[in-house]
């Protein structure tokens, strides 16, 4: 077939096609006009919702009017508000399909549908007050808020509507404009195409362009020298005939080509072979040139390495020969012996007699141990020094010996050190195996958690032998809790704290296990370890409480003189009292008695207090602390010290100061003393300034007061002042400035505030008076009050048995147990005491109430008494009776096998205080 008949039917195809895209695209674009035409539809929909929407809000506002008009909460109600319900679902799914066919801003539809959630809201609220009957508040809400909800809901549904209308219609214009635009276009696109096919057609028949392409590509190749390729044309025409000739010159050429490269491939192989052999000889000489370039350079650095350690070190490094004579030495060797050694024997620098060569004489014949030497040798200036030398055999390759190497070391001053520190050694063993203080080394011993759990024996003295009574060998190694098992955990944590911390302390305290008052001083030798230093100072604890006791009589004397004109004062109102009501008795009177004796009785409560605030005043020992305030015990102790002097008191002492936890026993004393003393140092009147304030955290504090809250207690004086060599020494145990002074009350009191965790300070100067400052830790825990309740004379029944060596004393209890229902009997020793118990046990008729008196004078007392009551028959109420308010007995009765105590004198009251707290019902 000719080339112009195939291109003929060719364009004729392209033509049919593209005839059919024309058309296809013609008929498409009156489709997209139809369905465009459809978006009205979508626009009477939303319409539609809308229009429901909003009969639907009306609907619900309606409801909602008719529910709150009928004002009744019933059935028909229900049903209203279940309408109300149904109508807000369909109108929810309005909502909905609105959102959905809206071709505007669907923000609209948000605010539509969050604008009817408030509203639901509302709904609520009118619903809620509904049934709680609020109706008038229900109607309001309707017609307000309801109303206003309604109001912007329709507008907002409104504007939907309307914008949904407007913007469909505004696209579908632009829609239809686009596609008749679009129409016209194709048609003008058709017709040019057309022309342009056929243009196209003659064109290319003339041009005959694809197998020209096809010749124009193999000429390309034939000139890369791609000369397996042909020309794929199989047409029996001209470019087909020329398409053959083309194909053979290229077959032609091909098989010269590989000839040629077969020779050229041939000779480059040979070539290659001889470069690479000569490439592989070039580098194993650059190898080798590399390795002895290393080779050389690391010889050189370890040959300067070694030469400048030998040089710089500052032993002596020697070779001698087969003869001893010296035939190198490095420059410490030169400079020890001098310059002209080498060529010299070894044994010409020997001073005296020596052994080294009979010691060296294994070496030399060939040993190969290290050998070690101390010589006495010269040193170049004529010094004698003592040299420590190392050596070693030198052999050659026969195993022949050639000499030596040796090191050597001038330990002459190390020597002199060694003698020095054993002489030093020998003096301390000395110094600590006579010293008459113990002391003991040990090493402290932790758990998991590093905490002092222990402590172990290392070494100890004799006199700490002697302190303990325990021999040193069953000491030695073993831990405190093996030897002492009772000790403290305290104690070890405190040497504890010590070894881990190394700070150093200082106590005393009293040891159980030796019955002894022992000083300690605890150091660190060394980590992990501790020493203490003991000493007995048993002897000066005693001496010091008999000085304290001494103490306290003087001061008990100096109180003497105003105790004794306050009791006799209160002694003489109590005598007044009773003896007009026993004139008035007499005389038939009995209206005022009730009132004097009352009146009598306040004055005895007073002298009962005066009383307690002498027996304080002498008692110490560890506090015993209550949550209290401190107000009452102030001013009661400044009463009972000023009492009977002429000094004016001045106080400023708040209602708001905070609690204190103290033993006001102790707290008391501390007042005393400093009142006493202020006392005395104003012998001609004056005044006495007494504060009390609080302290917040962060106020300044003296040192050694931790960060807290406290209470400080001023007490100013107008008295001498003390001088300032004085003023550091006050608080010293012994030291007084007074002729008759013992010097330990104001010892007493810095004690006393130190167990309360508290401070003293004392501020004075000579001519201007003394302040005593007092620091107590507050206790800012609410304290429970419990109201005293009302006593009444409560009857009671049983027996009770009564034990006292005061007649009149029996007298006064036996009336008072039977005032209030019980029978009585009355014993006057122990004896008694468990003869009477025992018949009345044995007769089937017990006491129910036993009540002893502590202190019986030459005969057993209460604390006696009560054990043997309790082996016979213990159901009974045990209530121990004391004039000593001190009684160990009075604070704890249980742990003597009482109930309960009673501090004499006490009242009726007191009695049945007591009787109705502990009775077994």
């Amino acid at each position: 077939m000719k080339i112009r008949t195939r291109l003929m039917l060719c364009f004729g195809m392209i033509l049919v096609i593209f005839i059919f895209w024309g058309l296809s695209s013609f008929d498409m674009f009156r489709l997209i006009i139809s369905n465009i035409t459809n978006i009205d539809n979508h626009s009477l929909q939303v319409t539609n919702k809308v229009r429901e929407f909003r009969e639907g809000v009306h609907v619900i506002h309606k409801t909602m009017k008719d529910i709150v008009l009928l004002r009744k909460n019933n059935t028909e109600v229900q049903q209203l508000i279940n309408k109300v319900e149904s109508e807000k679902k369909s109108q929810l799914n309005n909502i909905a399909t609105i959102y959905e066919l809206c071709q505007g801003n669907k923000q609209d539809v948000l605010k539509l549908k969050n604008t009817f959630l408030a509203w639901d809201f509302i709904r609520a609220k009118v619903i809620a007050e509904f049934k709680k009957e609020n109706y008038i508040k229900a109607g309001e809400i309707t017609k307000t808020e309801g109303k206003e909800q309604v109001e912007k809901l329709l507008m907002q549904s409104q504007l939907i509507g309307d914008s949904a209308q407007k913007r469909v219609k505004e696209l579908f214009s632009e829609v239809v404009n686009l596609a008749k635009r679009a129409e016209f276009i194709i048609i003008l696109v058709f017709i040019i195409s057309l022309l342009l096919v056929l243009f196209l057609n003659w064109w290319i028949i003339k041009a005959i362009v694809y197998p020209l392409k096809c010749l124009e590509q193999f000429a390309e190749k034939i000139q890369k020298g791609e000369y397996k390729e042909r020309i794929q044309i199989k047409q029996k025409d001209e470019i087909g005939n020329l398409s053959l000739v083309l194909n053979f010159a290229a077959e032609s050429i091909e098989k010269n080509t590989k000839h040629l490269d077969q020779l050229v491939n041939k000779k480059t192989v040979e070539l290659q072979a001889a470069n690479q052999q000569l490439q592989a000889t070039e580098q194993q000489l650059r190898a080798s040139n590399q390795q002895l370039q290393a080779t050389e350079l690391e010889l050189r650095k370890s040959l300067s390495r070694i030469n400048g350690v030998v040089e710089t070190v500052p032993d002596i490094i020697a070779e001698v020969d087969e003869n001893k004579k010296y035939n190198w030495i490095n420059q410490a060797g030169l400079n020890f012996f001098g310059s002209d050694v080498i060529g010299k024997e070894a044994s010409s620098y020997f001073i005296g007699e020596q052994k080294t060569y009979e010691i060296m004489g294994p070496l030399f014949k060939g040993s190969e141990n290290m050998f070690y030497v101390e010589s006495w040798q010269k040193r170049f200036d004529g010094e004698k020094r003592l040299l420590a030398w190392w050596s070693r055999v030198l052999k050659n390759k026969d195993g022949k010996v050639i000499g030596a190497i040796s090191t050597a070391r001038d330990i002459t001053e190390k020597k002199k050190a060694d003698e020095i520190l054993k002489e030093s050694e020998r003096k301390f063993r000395t110094l600590v195996t006579e010293m008459q203080l113990g002391l003991a080394v040990h090493e402290i011993i932790l758990d998991d958690k590093q905490n002092p759990i222990n402590f172990r024996f290392l070494d100890i003295n004799p006199s700490f032998e002697n302190l303990i009574n325990l021999k040193r060998e069953n000491i030695i190694g073993k831990t405190i809790l093996e030897v002492m098992p009772e000790t403290e955990k305290s104690l070890i944590e405190r040497y504890g704290e010590v070894a881990l911390t190394g700070e150093s302390i200082k106590f005393e305290y009293y040891s159980k296990e030796f019955d002894k008052y022992l000083a300690v001083t605890a150091y660190r030798p060394c980590q992990n370890q501790f020493a203490t230093i003991l000493e007995d100072v048993t002897s000066r604890k005693k001496l010091e409480e008999h000085a304290f006791k001494v103490q306290k009589l003087e001061s008990i004397g100096i109180l003497a003189g105003g105790i004794a004109h306050d009791f006799n004062n209160l002694l003489g109102g109590i005598f007044g009292f009773i003896d007009l009501a026993n004139s008035e008795a007499r005389d038939g009177k009995f209206s005022n008695i009730s009132a004097y004796l009352s009146k009598s009785l306040t004055m005895f409560s007073r002298a009962k207090d005066l009383s307690m605030q002498l027996l304080t005043f002498s008692k110490g020992g560890h506090p015993v602390s209550k949550q209290q305030s401190v107000i009452p015990i102030l001013i009661h102790s400044l009463e009972f010290a000023l009492s009977g002097s002429n000094i004016k008191l001045k106080k400023s002492i708040p209602e708001s100061v905070w609690d204190v936890c103290i033993d006001e026993n102790q707290i008391g004393q501390i007042i005393d003393n400093i009142v006493i003393n202020a006392k005395q140092a104003m012998p001609l009147a004056g005044e006495l300034f007494v504060s009390v304030r609080n302290i917040v955290k962060g106020e300044n504090l003296p040192v050694g007061l931790k960060e807290n809250t406290y209470i400080c207690i001023s007490i100013k004086d107008q008295g001498i002042g003390i001088s300032p060599e004085h003023l550091t020494k006050i608080f010293d145990p012994f030291f007084s400035t007074k002729q008759q002074g013992s010097g330990l009350g104001l010892a007493t009191a810095y004690s006393i505030i130190k167990k309360h965790e508290g401070e003293i300070e004392v501020k004075s100067q000579l001519g201007a008076g003394t302040t005593f400052i007092i620091y107590l830790p507050a206790c800012l825990e609410k304290k429970v009050i419990q109201q005293k309740e009302v006593l009444n004379k409560q009857k009671f029944q049983g027996n009770a048995l009564i034990m006292d060596d005061e007649e009149y004393l029996l007298q006064i209890f036996a009336y008072y147990l039977k005032e209030i229902g019980y029978t009585v009997t009355c014993a006057k020793n122990g004896e008694e005491t468990i003869k009477f118990f025992t018949e009345a046990f044995k007769s089937a008729n017990p006491f129910s109430l036993v009540m002893l008196d502590l202190t019986i004078p030459g005969e057993a007392g209460g604390r006696e008494v009560i054990g043997e009551l309790r082996k016979i028959f213990s159901n009974f109420l045990g209530i121990a009776c004391s004039g000593y308010s001190d009684d160990p007995v009075l604070a704890k009765p249980l742990e003597h096998g009482f109930n309960a105590s009673l501090a004499k004198p006490y009242t009726m009251e007191n009695l049945i205080e007591v009787i109705r707290k502990n009775i077994k019902t």
